[in-house]
């Protein structure tokens, strides 16, 4: 171990702590997010010890972090960004929905079948195919 790697005192723990909490939140995902600028690494800098020190009190204090790299900060602009990635992500999963639901209904209609019969009935099975397949990532 290096000097700065020792076993942090209770002090030192609280020390770490008090700056954590002042500039790193729980997100609505219940993440730890920073505020702009600040991260693990800043903080250890900051306090002169190693970012693992920081992230282990970070992670028991306030959360993981997000693995969504535009969330580890309260950015307005990049809350923003992430969100319309999401709407992006979201939207194409609908195209794919809409299009196996339009798929379904033109099989029934090629085979003069209600879309919907009794359980067992074919048209239900080809459903559940069509719902157990996984969507394709855009």
């Amino acid at each position: 171990m290096t000097a700065n790697q020792h076993h942090l005192t209770f002090k030192e723990q609280m020390l770490v702590y008090d700056r954590v909490k002042e500039v790193c939140h729980k997100s609505d995902r219940e993440t730890a997010i920073y505020d702009d600028d600040w991260s693990d690494g800043r903080i250890a800098r900051e306090l002169g010890f190693t970012t693992a020190q920081i992230a282990r009190i970070r992670r028991e204090a306030v959360g993981k972090l997000d693995n969504t790299p535009s969330l580890h900060t309260k950015s307005a602009s990049g809350r923003v960004g992430a969100m319309e990635a999401d709407l992006v992500r979201t939207k194409a999963r609908l195209e794919q929905v809409t299009a196996l639901a339009d798929a379904l209904v033109m099989w029934a209609s090629s085979r003069k079948m209600a879309p919907f019969r009794r359980p067992g009935s074919p048209s239900l099975t080809v459903l559940a195919d069509l719902i157990q397949r996984p969507l394709q990532k855009p």
